[in-house]
């Protein structure tokens, strides 16, 4: 969000590739779009790794304390296993965390290349 009132010392801070002053919110929804969580706003500047620290409903995730008794089947080598947990669907710019579902960024496999190209434009 464009910030057009940011203090003066603090525009250096909040300046990203936009090239002027921003503000930013982590907002993380469900499949169907529901709002689950929303983060405290960040500088502008932050990348994705540094606003991930900052969002304690994606760290709680991450360490357990939440969603961590939600059960899911998942094929894993062709055999069904039960999966506990939640993730989320990232781009590439987010920590390799077990809750977080990255793209491959180097595939030579047509399969994997169209999983990644599908997980990014979600």
């Amino acid at each position: 969000i464009k910030w057009d009132r940011c203090p003066a010392d603090w525009r250096h801070y909040c300046k990203g590739k936009e090239g002027y002053p921003t503000l930013v919110y982590s907002v993380t929804v469900d499949h169907n779009r529901r709002i689950l969580g929303i983060s405290g706003s960040n500088f502008g500047s932050y990348n994705d790794k540094t606003l991930v620290r900052y969002d304690t409903y994606i760290t709680d995730v991450h360490d357990g304390t939440v969603h961590s008794d939600v059960e899911y089947d998942l094929y894993i080598d062709g055999v069904l296993t039960k999966q506990k947990g939640v993730y989320y669907l990232c781009d590439g710019g987010y920590h390799k965390w077990s809750c977080m579902i990255n793209p491959m960024k180097h595939t030579t496999q047509r399969e994997e290349r169209l999983w990644s190209e599908w997980v990014e434009s979600t």
